[in-house]
């Protein structure tokens, strides 16, 4: 499934595309790593499957907007790639071991939701 969106504004202009596979996100299925999308999830993730899709969240919050510059094979048989994003991260993923190594890591979320607190005196 593809949906093109587009918003224009005297401010700023951006078009995406939001592609939905039937990857999600998981510690043995780290597709979403490597495009950094957005995290899908079941309704009953386990500790391990949870860990990843905070540290997802964390790569897509950081990264996914941005351009992907640069997307390689790093072995002849294509069971290891790296993609380089435009701020320099850099997320390689390992087919065989299911390994995912970010540059620089990034500090996902221990909380379950975020909250913002507001500065003194505001409303």
């Amino acid at each position: 499934m593809v949906a093109i969106f587009a918003s224009n504004s005297t401010q700023y202009s951006h078009c995406f595309i939001r592609m939905k596979s039937s990857a999600g996100c998981s510690a043995s299925k780290p597709l979403g790593f490597i495009h950094a999308s957005a995290p899908q999830m079941s309704s009953q993730p386990n500790a391990a499957d949870l860990a990843a899709i905070k540290r997802l969240a964390a790569l897509h919050t950081r990264v996914g907007l941005l351009e992907m510059t640069k997307h390689e094979f790093l072995d002849p048989q294509r069971k290891k790639e790296r993609s380089t994003f435009a701020d320099g991260t850099t997320v390689t993923v390992d087919w065989d071991t299911k390994a995912v190594t970010i540059s620089p890591e990034v500090k996902a979320s221990t909380a379950a939701t975020a909250t913002k607190t507001k500065p003194a005196g505001s409303r």
